[in-house]
């Protein structure tokens, strides 16, 4: 095989391994996990059954090649924001980025919506949770800090649980406006807008 086919070769399989990944999501979270079979996902991505199994040896691997695949769609803008120096800008982006994600990545929400209710089933979602929770909760009390907040510990839970309610709410009300008053609201309650105005007076 030449070197020219094989590079072919390997943009095929990552096109189809995409295409796996995309359809997968959209099922799971159209339908749900446990209704969804191997089958049916292959059926949607155009491909064989026996292909399917090239690429992921069960329907729970790929499910896990999902939620990863997600976390590091996610993985570039958050480094991004993590960069901003000022924190009431950050927590800011953070929000934002919070809500049009929220917006756009639909399916993936209903998914873990389900699954968080069902972890002890799918040990390793809890291990990708964990994994970057570990990771990101000394960063945001950090900033929360910086902002003046007397007990980041605390208000961090708060501030993660107005952001689990606004994902659950959205996926019962597909409400924009119910996202962004929820946004403003937090906003407001950390003073962001107004200090970032301040800063650029």
């Amino acid at each position: 095989m030449s070197p020219k086919s094989d590079i072919e070769f390997e943009k095929i399989r990552k096109e189809s391994k995409r295409k796996i990944l995309d359809t997968a999501l959209r099922l799971f979270g159209e339908k749900g996990f446990a209704s969804t079979s191997i089958s049916m996902i292959a059926k949607e991505a155009g491909i064989s059954k026996g292909l399917m199994y090239n690429y992921f040896d069960s329907k729970d691997e790929l499910l896990q090649a999902v939620l990863s695949d997600m976390v590091e769609h996610m993985e570039q803008p958050y480094r991004e924001m993590m960069s901003i120096e000022n924190s009431f800008e950050m927590l800011g982006k953070m929000i934002d980025f919070t809500v049009e994600f929220m917006k756009s990545h639909k399916e993936f929400n209903v998914l873990m919506t389900s699954l968080g209710l069902q972890k002890e089933s799918h040990p390793f979602i809890k291990q990708i949770v964990d994994n970057k929770i570990k990771s990101w909760v000394p960063i945001y009390q950090k900033r929360l800090e910086d902002i003046g907040v007397e007990d980041p510990e605390t208000e961090l839970l708060i501030l993660a649980a107005a952001m689990d309610g606004m994902a659950v709410q959205y996926l019962t009300t597909e409400d924009d406006s119910h996202l962004e008053n929820v946004a403003r609201a937090l906003k407001k309650r950390y003073k962001l807008d107004q200090n970032i105005k301040s800063k650029d007076q």
